[in-house]
């Protein structure tokens, strides 16, 4: 028996594209998936030799290794809710007794400090790392480390402390004029 006979010419080319677009679907599937995986694993290559390297970089710059893969618990209010989240910087480092939290970065485009995702990283570590002296950015291929300052943090910024200098000094300054007035005032 001839299958012309049982479904038609037209029937068996429409199954045919279905069958084409199906297999073509599957396999675009498994395309994609596998460059995911082959990027995501050449990245974690990457990252790895480029925090061996940051080793050598960091102590050439005078740097001692406290500890790697550094990881803090930092917490958040979504809607009231306290929510915990982990924070983990590649080193923590220290020269002249001041501590440092240290990003290393061995790509082309993420190296660069103001690329949003590694200025939301360092933005991030200087909040959670609070305590510490700073943020460092490792620059690997240029073999150079950065110090990134977020001046609007810092302990020297207007806008998150006043200095004791100058608010006794304005106190003084109010006794000194209030007095005046005062003595003014009784002699009249």
């Amino acid at each position: 028996m001839d299958v012309s006979q049982v479904v038609s010419p037209s029937a068996l080319v429409i199954l045919a594209l279905v069958s084409g677009v199906l297999i073509g679907a599957l396999l675009m599937y498994r395309l994609v998936a596998w460059w995911r995986r082959y990027r995501l694993a050449r990245n974690r290559r990457i990252g790895s030799q480029g925090e061996e390297q940051a080793v050598a970089i960091l102590e050439g710059a005078g740097y001692h290794i406290i500890s790697a893969q550094s990881e803090r618990v930092a917490r958040m209010l979504v809607d009231g809710e306290s929510r915990q989240y982990a924070v983990r910087a590649d080193f923590v480092v220290e020269r002249q007794g001041r501590r440092y939290a240290a990003e290393v970065k061995a790509g082309e485009v993420v190296r660069d400090p103001v690329h949003s995702d590694t200025r939301r990283q360092l933005l991030e570590y200087r909040v959670v790392f609070h305590e510490m002296a700073g943020v460092l950015l490792v620059d690997v291929p240029s073999r150079s480390v950065l110090k990134v300052v977020f001046p609007d943090l810092s302990e020297s910024s207007p806008r998150s402390r006043i200095s004791w200098g100058r608010l006794v000094i304005a106190i003084l300054v109010g006794l000194v004029v209030g007095a005046a007035i005062a003595i003014w005032f009784i002699r009249i």
